[in-house]
């Protein structure tokens, strides 16, 4: 006697199940794509933004997605204007010793408590 063979047919709910989480995973990577390019594109064109030369490059139409010619003039005007590289390196200190001290408390205290030996 001949085996019969098993056709699968598109009511099987195997088959259902697995076009089911292709089409999940790919929704998924989709969606993530997208919600990552809303999220990225403004601080990609804040970024490519500082490097463009002249005035009519930015207020260009269609504007630039990628400048012709990279330069550091922009950033070098805004940082001696009025101090703010001084501003921007206080804030850095400031910044970066609290979260050391931070660190350093909430270390101690994180090895405490995983040791069990806290009070």
């Amino acid at each position: 006697m001949m085996a019969k063979k098993h056709r699968i047919d598109a009511n099987d709910s195997m088959v259902h199940e697995i076009l089911g989480n292709v089409w999940e995973g790919l929704f998924r990577i989709v969606f993530t794509a997208v919600l990552m390019l809303l999220v990225l594109f403004p601080l990609y064109w804040l970024f490519f933004q500082c490097f463009l030369r002249f005035r009519a490059e930015y207020l260009a139409n269609p504007p630039l997605l990628i400048p012709h010619v990279f330069t550091m003039e922009n950033i070098k005007t805004v940082l001696s204007m009025n101090g703010l590289g001084r501003q921007f390196m206080n804030s850095m200190i400031v910044s970066l010793s609290s979260t050391a001290i931070s660190l350093l408390f909430w270390l101690h205290g994180g090895i405490q408590f995983s040791t069990g030996k806290v009070l």
